[in-house]
């Protein structure tokens, strides 16, 4: 395979992974800005484990990044606030709180950004 292949297959699978984001963030348009609210941290949402605690709720624990948003877990914007002060990376990087809408328009225009340049290679 050649470089201009490799370089065409390159720019078709980013365009599929923008158009997949851009259905996505169509799907959440109901979602209530308050509520869909992610754990962030480079460029990758995080999940967390869920154990029964007292009370009715939920202890969580075990961040680790989730390389889909359609799977990541959402929560309120205080809640995501308080978690994500509480991740870090390995370089002591602090997590965000993002908005579900936002970490995929983030996405598509990292993905956008991406297909310019390889379409600028000559």
């Amino acid at each position: 395979m050649n470089a201009n292949a490799i370089r065409a297959q390159m720019i078709a699978e980013f365009e599929e992974a923008a158009n997949e984001h851009r259905a996505a963030l169509a799907g959440y348009r109901n979602v209530l800005l308050g509520e869909g609210y992610i754990v962030f941290i480079n460029g990758f949402g995080i999940n967390f484990d869920a154990q029964p605690a007292p009370n009715n709720m939920r202890l969580l624990n075990n961040p680790r990044p989730c390389g889909i948003l359609g799977g990541i877990q959402m929560f309120n914007r205080e809640n995501a606030i308080q978690l994500a002060a509480g991740v870090r990376d390995g370089n002591g990087q602090v997590a965000e709180a993002m908005h579900i809408r936002d970490a995929h328009r983030n996405r598509i225009a990292d993905l956008e950004l991406q297909i310019q340049n390889l379409q600028n290679i000559n």
